[in-house]
């Protein structure tokens, strides 16, 4: 049973805005994206589908405001929701974080933060919601059916690019760049942070001699992975948090900065890496993928690269047993306008191109539900994409 290229539905929540990040449920029965625009203000919005196309609910987060939604996501049971963003580049609070009970879109968390928020992240349950804004990675935990800030840790010279949790919600993991305003230390770091009775546990944090763009998880919690600004792919394992388990990079590519990855333990118990970089002096990008043992030492196997039509974005993800990989591509020009994207559904083991649906402008976001029996995207057209499996 495959997931066909044409779209069960397709939605417009805000004709004109852009959409940088979606999320979908386990089963893929629940979906939600948001409205931005890079460099401009606007009335951006959350909104939530079913797998059906019909629309739950729309939040409003403000009327002119400043870029908009910057990341979503949700629980793997669809029960709740998380959106982060910019909502002012002048005010001292500019950034948000808010969470949702996704069956009826009432807000469960209103927390003003000082830089934007970069991403966000929930655990199965929905019970441990993660941040990262500016230099701090914040936790929050729903109790009595609202989330409150519980913990946060503060970088003294990084910037926090990405975090991930795994679906148990006992482990966070954060990628960083070294801080614009700092001229020495770290250019990056990957942190990985137990969470024990609704707290941050002391971190194990790698130094980095490049910043991190993208950092993700296995569902497990038990690997991760993150792409580095020189377009190499970094792994960690539970069994050495310290320090990677390994590092890869192909050998015949100049590559530049790598904004996408995915790692996941597949049926045959090995561990699978897809990374998605951008090449030197190219107007096309690259997917590589690779695939290690899950016990240390190991030793990381090419198996496939293949060429994007245009640089690829953080839509890299994978389903929780690595069957498939998504990938997006497109990208700003010089003129300051875009060049067309493409979604990429991809066969792990084999890297065959299952299919590639091109649009109008460049794509950011597509998540694939962890049973990979749905997919939801979206693209700078203001267009979101819903696949299924037939």
């Amino acid at each position: 049973m495959g997931i066909s290229a044409q779209p069960v539905w397709t939605a417009e929540p805000q004709a004109g805005y852009q959409i940088n990040s979606t999320a979908i449920s386990n089963n893929g029965q629940v979906c939600v994206l948001g409205t931005s625009e890079e460099y401009g203000n606007g009335d951006f919005s959350v909104c939530c589908y079913d797998q059906s196309g019909t629309l739950l609910w729309q939040d409003k987060i403000g009327e002119d405001i400043y870029q908009g939604v910057y990341w979503v996501t949700v629980s793997g049971n669809g029960r709740y929701a998380a959106a982060g963003g910019t909502l002012s580049h002048q005010d001292t609070n500019s950034g948000f974080l808010y969470a949702y009970d996704s069956t009826t879109g009432k807000r469960l968390l209103d927390l003003p933060t000082q830089s934007r928020v970069n991403q966000v992240a929930l655990s199965d349950t929905g019970e441990t919601l993660i941040a990262v804004a500016g230099n701090k990675l914040l936790l929050c935990i729903l109790k009595n059916g609202q989330y409150q800030l519980a913990d946060q840790y503060s970088y003294t010279d990084q910037y926090c690019q990405s975090c991930q949790l795994s679906a148990d919600g006992r482990t966070a993991v954060v990628a960083t760049t070294r801080s614009y305003e700092v001229t020495q230390g770290a250019a990056g770091t990957v942190g990985h942070f137990p969470i024990r009775a609704d707290k941050l546990q002391c971190p194990e944090l790698y130094q980095a001699d490049a910043g991190l763009q993208r950092v993700a998880i296995t569902y497990d919690g038990t690997w991760w992975a993150a792409a580095s600004h020189n377009g190499q792919a970094l792994a960690f394992s539970l069994e050495r948090p310290a320090q990677p388990a390994w590092q890869y990079q192909p050998k015949d590519l100049m590559l530049s900065v790598a904004y996408a990855i995915a790692i996941q333990k597949g049926n045959d118990g090995s561990v699978y890496l897809v990374c998605g970089a951008n090449l030197a002096e190219q107007s096309h990008g690259c997917l590589f993928c690779v695939k290690s043992g899950a016990r240390l030492p190991c030793v990381p196997a090419p198996l496939w690269q293949k060429n994007t039509q245009y640089d690829p974005n953080p839509g890299v993800n994978m389903d929780s047993q690595a069957i498939y990989v998504t990938a997006t591509d497109g990208q700003p020009e010089a003129s300051g306008q875009e060049t067309p994207g493409n979604f990429y559904l991809i066969d792990v083991l084999s890297g065959k191109t299952c299919w590639q649906v091109p649009t109008s402008l460049m794509n950011w976001p597509m998540a694939i539900g962890a049973d990979a029996s749905a997919i939801f995207g979206a693209s700078d057209n203001g267009t979101a994409y819903y696949w299924s499996a037939s």
